[in-house]
């Protein structure tokens, strides 16, 4: 059974982004467009209640970033689009 999509034409749970960096310079690279997901994460060598996000690349359908998301850390929603 297959997930059922979304408007946009995706499964339930996923977003599709644009990825950046930000250099040593101050520029942001460009790292490509994926989806994210948002969940739990594994650890190997121990249980976790750590949730982070994961952007798989919409064309090569690689992992480009594994985020966990942290408790201290401050996150701002930067206009409609990026966060």
């Amino acid at each position: 059974m297959q997930p059922q999509q979304s408007s946009a034409g995706l499964p339930p749970g996923l977003h599709r982004v644009k990825l950046y960096k930000l250099n040593e310079t101050g520029g942001w690279d460009d790292k490509g467009t994926g989806l994210v997901s948002i969940g739990p994460m594994e650890f190997a060598n121990h249980a976790s209640n750590s949730v982070g996000l994961v952007v798989i690349g919409e064309e090569t359908q690689k992992m480009l970033m594994v985020h966990r998301i942290l408790h201290d850390d401050i996150y701002n929603r930067q206009g409609t689009l990026r966060v």
